[in-house]
């Protein structure tokens, strides 16, 4: 599990949380949104890191998903809820 957001303070905290509940820390990172190639960087290194990348879960509004899309085409996007 890699988290991403936009307050890396926060992010620290909820690794904590999600570590003391499963013994795993995840790994993390603070991005600006606004940047796509900031977007497509993070995306490469999880693929990276974890050896590739099965799913993206988004909690956004339409111009983050939009820049996702941007970020890495060649990907089919479906919407869930």
């Amino acid at each position: 599990m890699f988290l991403v957001a936009r307050d890396e303070a926060k992010l620290s905290a909820i690794a904590e949380n999600l570590h003391v509940l499963t013994g795993q820390r995840p790994d993390f990172k603070g991005i600006d949104f606004s940047s796509t190639d900031q977007i497509a960087a993070v995306i490469q290194q999880t693929r990276k890191q974890a050896g590739g990348l099965d799913m993206i879960w988004l909690r956004t509004g339409r111009y983050l998903i939009s820049a996702f899309a941007k970020a890495i085409p060649k990907r089919r996007w479906k919407r869930c809820g």
